[in-house]
């Protein structure tokens, strides 16, 4: 049997491991309250997948201060906080960051612990002791993201609004009719506009849904940013006073801030195209039997058919409705002669699904989709109409029509 494959050529992915700089084993103490914290709000950053550093807790040591980092990489949460000097041997001029493994605080009534930081046989573990009981991992492996970077690009006004009334506005843009089954991400405009802040439902919704909030000082106008409403009431969890600041960006891409003593939630402005390329790539995987793929530079994916011939999908967001095309190149160096103009008409009047054209030079296979709604029948099919199409007729335009036949690469 034959498979669809995913083009490997247009991804890669570098592991690393993440060190201590230890030489022996170095114990932290971790309060009740830090513990309390991972079980409540900290955990709702994480990653869904162990296997990326960004699935587990950034800790950083700096003496006495202390510093947990968690991100998914849409959202951040940055709490900093104060504790006793970790014991043990390291270097103490710089910070000591620790990649601290999820599953440590996933259970049991949270209480005063100590992690001990060790290698064993030659393997770096983590172990949280606790009052009567402990449990070992492995340390966590890659390198976490650049989090100071993110946070470094808080920058512009500031608005001081209730969390609660925040919270509830979110929840209000957020929720959809008793009887929907949509399993779209809810999406919604929030800004500051005439002194009130104002969360506004966006995307697929077919009533509007504005919620205007009291700000507590008089505040200019700003800029419209796109979020996620769940996602910026999962960031508030984190606040226990019903004061909050958000830090509004002066310009995009730059993120959301959410300030509350110690406390730092960024949240990444959304693309209105997110849910539309989110549909396209899991009807892909589902094509391409894959757990994950990647968009090259220019937003396509590169499909190898079985024969290998290559395949592109793209998403074009201008078109109205917007579209998926999938399409892959015949041949190049092409002349548009009547005699060519008459065999595509040939093919085309025969070929359900899929259309054959001549484009700036070369023939064209292409199948277009709508990109809303679409479903993994309807592009699988596609992928297959395109893909006989070029086996079958490939060979014969090239030899008939043009001086190179197409390979991989496109200029389009």
């Amino acid at each position: 049997m034959k498979y669809w494959r995913y083009d490997t050529r247009v991804k890669s992915k570098v592991v690393g491991k993440v060190p201590y700089g230890a030489k022996s084993s170095i114990n932290i103490a971790i309060s009740r309250e830090e513990w309390r914290d991972a079980q409540r709000w900290m955990h709702l950053s994480l990653d869904d997948s162990e296997a990326d550093p960004k699935g587990h807790f950034l800790l950083r040591l700096e003496g006495t201060k202390r510093t947990w980092v968690v991100t998914d990489g849409s959202q951040m949460s940055i709490n900093e906080l104060f504790g006793t000097t970790p014991v043990g041997e390291y270097d103490r001029t710089k910070p000591l960051d620790v990649l601290v493994h999820s599953r440590l605080f996933r259970s049991c009534e949270p209480e005063d612990a100590t992690l001990v930081l060790s290698d064993e046989a030659g393997r770096s573990m983590q172990t949280l002791r606790r009052d009567g009981m402990s449990i070992t991992v492995d340390v966590p492996q890659g390198s976490f993201p650049d989090w100071e970077q993110t946070r470094g690009r808080l920058w512009g006004p500031q608005v001081d609004v209730s969390a609660r009334h925040l919270i509830e506005a979110c929840h209000m843009v957020a929720m959809e009719t008793y009887a929907s089954q949509c399993e779209e991400r809810p999406m919604a405009w929030i800004v500051v506009r005439d002194g009130r802040l104002v969360l506004e439902a966006a995307g697929h919704v077919m009533w509007t849904t504005r919620v205007e909030v009291e700000i507590q000082r008089p505040r200019p106008d700003t800029m419209p940013f796109m979020i996620n409403p769940d996602r910026l009431a999962m960031l508030l969890q984190a606040v226990e006073s019903d004061d909050v600041t958000l830090v509004f960006p002066e310009s995009l891409p730059a993120p959301l801030g959410v300030k509350s003593g110690g406390y730092t939630g960024i949240l990444m402005p959304l693309d209105r195209f997110t849910p539309v390329r989110e549909n396209l790539e899991t009807c892909l995987k589902r094509a391409l039997r894959m757990d994950s793929i990647s968009a090259d530079e220019d937003g396509d994916y590169s499909v190898l058919s079985p024969e290998g011939h290559q395949i592109w999908v793209r998403l074009h967001k201008d078109s109205h409705p917007q579209s998926v095309q999938v399409f892959s190149v015949l041949a190049t160096d092409v002349e548009p002669t009547a005699g060519l103009m008459e065999e595509l008409n040939s093919i085309n009047a025969s070929a359900a699904y899929v259309k054959v054209l001549w484009k700036d030079g070369a023939v064209i296979a292409e199948a277009d989709l709508v990109a809303d709604w679409m479903l993994h029948s309807e592009l699988e099919n596609a992928l297959t109409t395109v893909w006989e199409t070029v086996d079958r007729y490939r060979g014969i335009l090239g030899a008939w029509f043009c001086s190179s036949i197409s390979g991989d690469s496109i200029d389009e």
